[in-house]
């Protein structure tokens, strides 16, 4: 016979390298990570250095409109072009109507963010699904 083929190795006969029939790797302890603290201040230069809580805006950027941030974590949820009350109000409209599409696509957004709107003791209030 002639030999003028590349031989091919047979399937059967190979061992599996990867997969699941092969051992998983030993667990490796993670470091332990420590949170970052304030350097240490040397005596010869606290005098010159004052530790602040709250940031103070220079007046000359607050009256380009520059404000300090308040709220670390930020509000409950996006500001929409209408309140929360005539969203309301637009899911009780007509199919047809550009109102309810509004409101229907606004709710959408909310609901993407893990939130909707409810009435509660006749007021309209923002929270959080569960």
């Amino acid at each position: 016979m002639d030999d003028s083929h590349t031989p091919l190795k047979n399937p059967l006969i190979s061992t599996p390298t990867s997969g699941k029939e092969t051992e998983p790797a030993p667990h490796q302890p993670q470091e332990m990570m420590e949170p970052i603290r304030a350097p240490e201040i040397g005596p010869e230069v606290s005098a010159y250095i004052e530790q602040r809580d709250k940031m103070t805006v220079p007046p000359d950027l607050k009256s380009m409109g520059v404000r300090a941030a308040d709220n670390v974590h930020g509000s409950t949820g996006p500001a929409f072009p209408i309140s929360d009350e005539k969203i309301e109000e637009g899911l009780h409209q007509p199919v047809n109507s550009s109102w309810r599409w509004l409101s229907e696509t606004l709710v959408y957004h909310l609901k993407q963010l893990h939130l909707t709107i409810k009435k509660v003791h006749g007021h309209i209030v923002r929270v959080a699904r569960g």
